[in-house]
């Protein structure tokens, strides 16, 4: 590592410290089953990891600008937003007459079984379709946090609080990062052969790309898309969005020509069995049922006129099993009692209040997921006074006026509920 900081004059990023450390492994409970682990390396001493970060936050940039077209979901407060917009495009082509049919997964395998030539690749592919379609070859970026990216070399910055790099330094950091992923077990020193770097700064930007790489073929693949020897452009009637591993997709289908039926069954199945790598598996979900996508339940309705509509509602993924056997199914929420302050013990309860205020827009679902929210959050040690000062801070931070009239009326109902208690 060492000989690579030198030798690709990484100081100018930062020096390397030589006192941190190989990352070690260990397992964590997974959420959805805690009979299975989930394998984790922690890089928080790995002298590189600085170096990884900037790389990471470059390359998820250049996939954004790109010009690829692909299901990547940046943000998890878009998900109504998105919802809306892939309804209003599929009612394009069929219109009062659309119909819609979904796909619902998890894709697997991306950490453990993915060669590593086939990420690289990927990357490859992207920072060359950011080159053609910008025309750009350097990524600048701000050294804060949460700083600003551009594209180009940009001349009003300085070497401390910026830092840009070419696109063949950036495919090289990431090449260093996904092959010599070697951490410690047992005392032992172990390589990662396949798969994302399980822990690196760079794994989340590294598993979007892949997918958006092959989303990308797939769009190419649909506006000449084969069914029973009929070739028609598909890519009109096929639109869905990608959390990281975790696919939403819909195809549109006429409710006056059957045929269009069998046509967007086909599309789905072409997704779930030939879009992603081979070893990229997607375990589905029924979706003829409500179906739990991130924070929200989605669920296909037909209206009174006619028309399908995806539902979005919030999804509590802990209230049902508490309420029938008093115990959690998933820990989604920090116990109260850990070690946690009071500034910690905020955010997290305004970051669910955020979800929430993202996945529903009335009043009243909104009152119901934080009622919700509160009996789960009262389970683990949280008191309601907390909870509504984080709903006091929803509202006096609100950047429209119908939010802050929103927030404030429900600041309101559950003040009423909490005004004998004691202050806490």
């Amino acid at each position: 590592m060492a000989c690579f900081h030198n030798d690709n004059n990484l100081k100018r990023i930062h020096n390397f410290d030589k006192t941190k450390e190989l990352p070690y492994s260990y397992c964590l409970l997974k959420n959805k089953d805690t009979t299975r682990v989930r394998p984790i390396v922690s890089y928080y001493h790995h002298p590189l990891k600085r170096t990884f970060n900037y790389a990471s936050r470059a390359l998820a940039f250049v996939i954004k600008q790109s010009g690829t077209k692909n299901f990547t979901l940046w943000k998890t407060g878009d998900l109504r937003a998105c919802l809306m917009e892939i309804q209003r495009k599929l009612r394009e082509k069929y219109g009062t007459n659309t119909r819609f049919l979904s796909l619902c997964a998890d894709i697997k395998n991306m950490y453990t079984e993915l060669p590593h030539d086939m990420i690289l690749k990927s990357i490859k592919f992207m920072l060359d379709k950011c080159q053609q379609h910008t025309r750009r070859g350097h990524v600048t970026l701000e050294r804060l946090k949460h700083g600003q990216i551009s594209l180009g070399r940009t001349a009003a910055t300085t070497p401390t609080t910026h830092l840009t790099l070419s696109f063949s330094q950036l495919m090289k950091l990431c090449k260093f990062d996904i092959e010599n992923t070697y951490f410690t077990s047992l005392g032992k020193i172990l390589k990662q052969k396949r798969g994302v770097p399980m822990g690196s700064p760079g794994s989340p930007s590294y598993a979007i790309c892949i997918c958006s790489y092959y989303e990308h073929l797939l769009y190419e693949r649909l506006k000449r898309y084969d069914f029973n020897g009929d070739i028609t452009d598909c890519s009109d009637i096929v639109q869905g969005r990608r959390y990281i591993d975790d696919l939403y997709a819909v195809a549109a289908w006429d409710a006056t020509d059957p045929a269009t039926k069998a046509r967007a069954t086909h599309l789905l199945y072409h997704i779930q069995t030939e879009t992603y790598h081979e070893f990229m598996k997607l375990k589905t979900e029924d979706t003829t049922n409500p179906v739990s996508f991130l924070e929200a339940t989605l669920h296909t309705r037909t209206r009174s006129n006619g028309q399908d509509k995806i539902t979005i509602n919030y999804n509590n993924k802990n209230f049902d099993t508490l309420t029938s056997t008093g115990k959690l199914k998933l820990q989604t929420l920090q116990h109260r009692g850990s070690f946690i302050n009071p500034a910690q013990v905020k955010a997290k309860i305004v970051g669910q209040l955020h979800r929430i205020g993202s996945v529903v827009t009335s009043k009243r679902k909104r009152i119901t997921a934080i009622a919700q929210f509160t009996m789960v959050a009262s389970h683990l040690g949280y008191t309601a006074r907390e909870i509504l000062n984080g709903v006091h801070h929803m509202a006096t931070t609100a950047k429209t006026l119908k939010d802050y009239m929103n927030w404030t009326t429900i600041y309101e109902y559950f003040g009423k509920k909490t005004r004998n208690l004691p202050n806490k």
